[in-house]
């Protein structure tokens, strides 16, 4: 009876810490996850942005049609000389356009300047935005930085105040600056063969009350043909103490993602997430 006393003991006590394990992982992934979703949310707002923005020769309505496929209508008010608003109205029900994402509500995009002209800026804000059922919020500010001494064009981006809210109450929010160089498809007309590369910082905080920092250790490329990141590291570490990375990978274009968690003595343990 005292050795069986003792097995279930052990038996429980195993239990607890496999338990404990597992809660501990989840907790970790969801750090992670909350920073894939704002990365992803802050690059794709940018997309489709892009598309709809105005240039010397007014809208590219051709590649509106491939970003918003039909889903969203664009309207333009002119405010002055080179300054716009433009109004993305997904509608007040869900919408496919880029990819299998859903999308309801608005995206306001106020212009000052040509896309490509040093100092133009786009501010983004969001009317009652919706993504995959996920309310954003937030203010983006876009500001034509110039061309770098490769002859690159490159944008600095500043989010205030970022939120995502999900359908169970639960949000994360943020701040970033981030410094998008366009490498290649510059001296080019279509904007299928642009490549952006992206380096920068953010900080941030969910609702359960951690905290997080994420800094890009390896440069994030978005290619306008891919409706994801393909490659990059963003290292991050929350009020826990915890540092992990985040691989968006070497190049595919997929929906794909792997968190790296290094053990105490040296073992890299790794976790693919789904990015949505």
């Amino acid at each position: 009876m005292k050795y069986l006393s003792i097995i279930l003991l052990l038996i429980t006590l195993c239990f607890s810490s496999c338990k404990r394990s597992e809660v501990i992982e989840e907790q970790e992934t969801e750090t992670a996850n909350q920073q894939l979703q704002a990365d992803d949310t802050e690059d794709e707002v940018s997309y489709i942005a892009d598309a709809c923005m105005t240039t010397g020769s007014g809208f590219r309505t051709g590649e509106q049609d491939q970003v918003l496929s039909g889903c969203a209508t664009v309207t333009k008010d002119t405010l002055g000389t080179n300054h716009y608003k433009v109004i993305v109205d997904f509608g007040p029900v869900n919408c496919s356009s880029v990819g299998v994402k859903q999308r309801r509500g608005k995206i306001l995009i106020d212009i000052v300047g040509n896309y490509k002209d040093s100092a133009s800026v786009r501010t983004i804000t969001f009317d009652n935005f919706y993504r995959n059922d996920k309310k954003i919020e937030g203010t983006r500010i876009i500001t034509n930085a110039g061309k770098n001494s490769s002859g690159q064009y490159q944008w600095v981006v500043i989010a205030s105040d970022m939120k995502i809210t999900r359908v169970d109450g639960s949000y994360h929010t943020w701040n970033s600056t981030r410094i998008r160089t366009m490498t290649k498809g510059y001296t080019t007309p279509t904007r299928q063969d642009d490549e952006y590369q992206i380096t920068g910082f953010a900080s941030g905080e969910n609702s359960d009350g951690v905290s997080f920092t994420a800094n890009i250790t390896t440069p994030l490329i978005r290619r306008i043909s891919c409706d994801w990141i393909t490659s990059g590291i963003i290292e991050f570490t929350n009020s826990k103490g915890q540092t992990r990375l985040l691989n968006y990978g070497t190049g595919n274009c997929d929906f794909e993602a792997v968190i790296e968690v290094t053990g105490k003595r040296g073992k890299v343990f790794t976790k693919t997430i789904i990015i949505d």
